[in-house]
């Protein structure tokens, strides 16, 4: 009986050590290249466009996962007190499972593993609005719907503490502070065919510079938010940390909206674009320590286990 649980353990770990691997041959390579100007011959004969030196934006989160088929591990237990619909968003909790795989996810938590749980919870909540009427679960069934969430990544391969990891509590699925949240009264507010045209074709590296999708995002989300004070105090002006606390929650309910409004593929696409602005804003530093230590350090550790699980020893030991 040992015996077989010690092969399990051997092959779980050297599991882990491929995929660790895979994941930082193909980031690495996103990361090195992200800073270097392209050689282009045409565009060095023709000065009218120079090439831009301006970091280019790491998108490690855009990948698909490669691991998908490999990561159905159990069925979860859910509470039966949750609304959310997870029919809809069966892929993009794969790819979350697959993102914030088991003793992976402390080291891909903020550039890779925690953005797309953020993503995943605003596209359940706007999948689901469709059914609910409202944006946002209310503070009763959130903890529930939040137990419910995990309990369907757990699953899948997941960290058993992806949670506390990534810092999502039920407070996380509520409109918090933001006075609009009934899907009706949201599309009376925003302006609809600007949003959807600013995001529906969106291209990752040339959002994080020119903040098309963004922007729209925050006009709405100022609209929105204005239901509580006046307009010219959202919008003239230096707003107050209250101010500026509405209009962050009402940005969510702004992407919950938006996640409505696509297939939940390209949701999570958008979704995770915008979220790639914030993780290289300031530049590549957050990424590259990910990517160039911290899963080398990760890689060392597995393969001293590899060796004790597998009684390999070195040479004159």
């Amino acid at each position: 009986m040992m015996g077989e649980i010690r092969t399990s353990n051997c092959e779980r770990l050297t599991f882990q050590f491929a995929t660790l691997l895979l994941l930082y041959i193909i980031n690495f390579e996103k990361v090195t290249s992200s800073n270097l100007p392209q050689l282009n011959i045409n565009a060095a004969q023709s000065p009218v466009n120079p090439p831009s030196l301006d970091p280019q934006p790491v998108l490690p989160l855009l990948a698909p996962s490669p691991l998908m088929p490999y990561t159905n591990t159990g069925i979860p237990n859910l509470s039966g007190n949750c609304p959310l619909n997870f029919s809809n968003t069966e892929t993009v909790l794969g790819t979350t499972a697959t993102d914030c795989w088991g003793s992976l996810a402390p080291y891909l938590a903020n550039t890779i593993c925690c953005p797309q749980l953020d993503a995943t919870i605003n596209i359940l909540i706007g999948q689901s609005s469709f059914s609910l009427g409202t944006l946002s679960i209310n503070k009763t069934q959130s903890k529930d719907c939040l137990s419910d969430i995990a309990q369907v990544l757990e699953a899948q391969g997941s960290n058993n503490q992806l949670l506390e990891l990534c810092s999502i509590y039920p407070s996380n699925l509520t409109a918090a502070s933001c006075p609009v949240v009934d899907l009706v009264d949201i599309e009376k507010i925003i302006n609809i065919p600007t949003i959807i045209e600013s995001c529906e074709k969106i291209d990752p590296v040339k959002e994080c510079r020119h903040k098309v999708c963004q922007s729209a995002i925050m006009d709405a989300a100022v609209k929105i938010a204005s239901g509580n004070y006046s307009v010219p105090d959202m919008v003239g002006g230096t707003l107050s940390r209250a101010h500026v606390a509405v209009v962050d929650d009402c940005k969510k309910i702004v992407l919950r909206w938006l996640a409505s409004k696509f297939d939940s593929y390209y949701a999570n696409q958008l979704l995770r674009a915008i979220s790639s602005c914030k993780v290289n804003k300031g530049g590549l530093q957050a990424a590259a320590q990910s990517i160039s230590y911290e899963i080398p350090l990760t890689l060392c550790v597995l393969s001293i286990s590899l060796r004790e699980c597998y009684g390999i020893r070195r040479t004159g030991e």
